[in-house]
């Protein structure tokens, strides 16, 4: 396949269109962190490697992107923790799941620039994802009796952990307020968009999401101080406020209590006993406290009772187990080469920024949403809002 059937390919919009409908299908069917590839997951990786093609038979026709110093970075930390695995003797099992993880948190540099007019399209497609797994998790509980509840399911936890729940929850109430126009089609879009936002917060609220919800009524707060000039800002702000005290004037008082019992019971969940253990571990050896264990590594989670698992409840500790000190200063480096461009946009996309931002600060810090698709998803979207600080001709 030559450069020009590669461009046309770019151009017919099919890995648009196949990524959206894979994100789509994500919140629709599957789960963040599936046991097994059923058919939805399948459906999937055929969206992602079909969206992933275009730049991937790029790069082998055009050795040059290479110059892209994002993309050297992920492929750094691919290849060197994946060949330190490798001559480990690592679990198969453990090591897959790793790699599959990570090449998530590659889509900014695997796929090709976004063009600049579908990008708010594929924010509202993440959005509506977001809104379908909180829907799902109201299907899945008993509705209004469920806030406050703390005895959950894992199927329900990894929802409501998907960073696209998060990021739903904040863009549909900020779109809502930046919809324009008086007419029955602008009203109902308006409903449309508070129905989704009270699903997602109803969701978020249900499974005591902690950093979630703070996080997010932070955003929303700076949001409104910003625009609190524009009549419909206070309007709404108001009207919602209003609606979840009386709707939820029983179960509020219970969630209130039940998350500051969750609080005082659990804390930091343990993370800091874990980031300890792995600590100790690296200490022990200095090549793996420099490279790391590579993938597939495990270790005894104190925060799962000492069970040998292959994660980390935070980036952080999962990063410096596996590809040690010199992988966590170029994975600061990759998402440096993401996140820094986005200061000459903000103006144009503060919007999306607000609803972004949040669930990738969470994904990096204390939740091990970072492994999920939704974390790779937002990065991408955050990629395509500066795309023309990566050409296609690199």
């Amino acid at each position: 396949m030559n450069e020009q059937m590669i461009s046309r390919w770019q151009a017919s919009n099919l890995p648009v269109l196949a990524l959206c409908a894979a994100v789509l299908l994500h919140g629709l069917f599957s789960s963040p962190a599936p046991k097994i590839m059923g058919p939805a997951e399948i459906l999937i990786a055929l969206g992602l490697i079909t969206a992933i093609a275009p730049r991937a038979l790029h790069l082998l026709h055009a050795p040059s992107v290479l110059e892209n110093k994002a993309l050297c970075a992920w492929l750094w930390l691919l290849l060197v923790p994946l060949m330190i695995g490798l001559l480990s003797g690592h679990e198969t099992r453990d090591t897959s799941r790793d790699l599959v993880s990570f090449c998530f948190l590659g889509l900014p540099v695997l796929v090709m620039q976004l063009p600049r007019s579908d990008v708010k399209k594929f924010a509202l497609a993440i959005a509506i994802a977001g809104a379908a797994m909180a829907a799902r998790y109201w299907l899945l509980t008993d509705g209004f009796s469920a806030l406050g509840n703390l005895r959950r399911g894992d199927a329900l936890l990894y929802l409501s952990l998907d960073p696209m729940m998060l990021f739903a929850a904040i863009y549909f109430p900020i779109t809502l307020v930046e919809t324009t126009g008086k007419g029955p089609r602008a009203w109902l879009r308006r409903g449309i968009y508070f129905i989704a936002a009270f699903l997602c917060w109803g969701a978020l609220g249900g499974m005591m999401m902690r950093g979630a919800l703070s996080l997010g009524i932070l955003s929303l707060s700076l949001y409104a101080i910003m625009h609190i000039r524009r009549p419909m800002v206070p309007f709404f702000m108001g009207i919602a406020a209003l609606m979840v005290v009386i709707a939820f004037s029983g179960p509020l008082l219970r969630f209130i209590t039940d998350l500051w019992e969750k609080t005082q019971a659990v804390g930091l969940n343990s993370r800091d006993a874990e980031f300890v253990a792995i600590w100790k571990i690296q200490a022990a050896d200095p090549f793996a406290f420099l490279f790391g264990q590579g993938w597939g590594a495990i270790y005894a989670s104190p925060a799962v009772g000492g069970y040998w698992v292959n994660y980390s409840h935070s980036a952080l500790g999962f990063y410096f187990l596996k590809t040690g000190v010199l992988g966590l200063m170029i994975l600061a480096f990759y998402l440096l080469q993401i996140i820094w461009p986005l200061r000459r946009v903000v103006s144009e996309y503060k919007n999306i920024l607000f609803a972004a931002l949040p669930p990738l600060i969470l994904s990096f810090t204390i939740y091990t949403s970072y492994k999920f698709l939704g974390c790779g998803i937002l990065l991408l979207l955050l990629q395509s809002l500066h795309a023309h600080s990566y050409p296609q001709s690199r």
